[in-house]
């Protein structure tokens, strides 16, 4: 509940061109009183269960590891961050860590390897439709000292074992904080997906910190949206250290069996 009185006056809207847009957008970064609204991306009804990680336990996500480590251990922390909690010891940081500037967000994913290990999340499943185009984006900080972290868009085998070659597997590197003070240093990545020709398909996240080998540092993960995109948006990418186009209609070079 809320009391008290909030008046407006003069509201309007104005039409400006693209250059324009572009100028407003970068003096308005740190101002918490702007925000930038884009109506060009549908918003999918297929989404990653707790894809934003607001609930109260990491719920629709999958704990794993590799080269011996394990989810428990005292050095480290791996689950869900409180922006609210302003005691970053309780996660394991050595400094705060701040949100990256979302409407009503509360909550983050995090990955914290102070001691040396390989650990990552894995989503639920999602439909990819054949023919449909889509992007699924979401944001990052990372610090991480030794090792890498990477997020990876796997697809579920959608043909018999024997030909388990022909499932696909796209990859982005997520890499250390940036600069930017609209969103507090966190990274927008995104895979621009095109569906394959025949049959649909399933895919999943895997979000690692050292998957191949140990890393030490963390990640936190945020907003995992899964939206709508037009051929035309789907063709004007191209892949990035930030971005990566996945055509999983795509022939494969096997031998079908």
């Amino acid at each position: 509940k809320s009391y008290g009185s909030v008046l407006f006056d003069q509201v309007r809207i104005y039409s400006m061109d693209q250059a324009t847009y572009a100028s407003y957008i970068e003096s308005n970064r740190a101002n918490k009183n702007a925000m930038s609204v884009s109506l060009k991306s549908t918003v999918s009804t297929e989404q990653f269960e707790n894809g934003k990680f607001e609930n109260d336990t990491l719920t629709g996500w999958t704990g794993l590891t590799n080269n011996g480590s394990s989810l428990v251990n005292s050095n480290n922390y791996y689950g869900l961050i409180n922006f609210s909690n302003t005691n970053y010891e309780d996660y394991k940081l050595p400094t705060a860590l701040s949100d990256a500037n979302l409407y009503n967000n509360t909550k983050a994913l995090l990955i914290n390897n102070q001691e040396s290990a390989s650990v990552g999340y894995k989503s639920s499943t999602i439909a990819i439709k054949q023919h449909q185009t889509y992007k699924i984006s979401f944001y990052a900080y990372a610090s991480i000292s030794s090792g890498s972290a990477v997020a990876k868009l796997v697809e579920v085998n959608p043909f018999s074992e024997e030909n388990s070659n022909y499932a696909k597997t796209y990859s982005l590197e997520i890499t250390n904080s940036s600069s930017d003070a609209y969103t507090n240093g966190w990274k927008l990545y995104s895979f621009y997906i095109q569906g394959r020709s025949f049959e649909d398909t399933n895919v999943f996240l895997e979000l690692w910190l050292g998957e191949e080998e140990k890393a030490v540092g963390y990640i936190a993960i945020d907003d995992v949206v899964v939206s709508k995109v037009t051929s035309n948006e789907y063709n004007s990418t191209s892949s990035s250290k930030n971005g990566v186009q996945c055509n999983f209609g795509a022939s494969n070079e096997a031998t079908i069996k």
